[in-house]
């Protein structure tokens, strides 16, 4: 702050991130009925959401040579291009 740079906590949780202009933020806002056999719980959604964006044939990365999901992370190759903070309650997650 001191520096002039902008500081922004995430209620989700999660580790620093430094960002510009040209960076982009997606979040699931999700009801439980919207995926009913899903359990509730950081890693079964991390699995979920790992299939959503790469599984084959039709996930949404499922184009991008190198794309998966390592640990808690989102990477293509060795690099994280995404991660995972989660907020979950009875019936809602995001």
């Amino acid at each position: 702050r001191d520096d002039g740079v902008r500081v922004i906590k995430r209620f989700s949780g999660g580790g620093t991130v430094i960002v510009d202009r040209d960076t982009l933020f997606v979040t699931l806002v999700m009801n439980a009925a919207a995926v009913p056999n899903l359990p509730l719980f950081p890693r079964q959604i991390m699995d979920w959401t790992g299939a959503l964006y790469g599984g084959s044939p039709h996930g949404i990365f499922a184009d991008v040579p190198g794309w998966r999901l390592r640990e808690n992370d989102y990477v293509v190759g060795e690099r994280k291009v995404g991660g995972n903070a989660q907020s979950i309650s009875k019936d809602r997650w995001l």
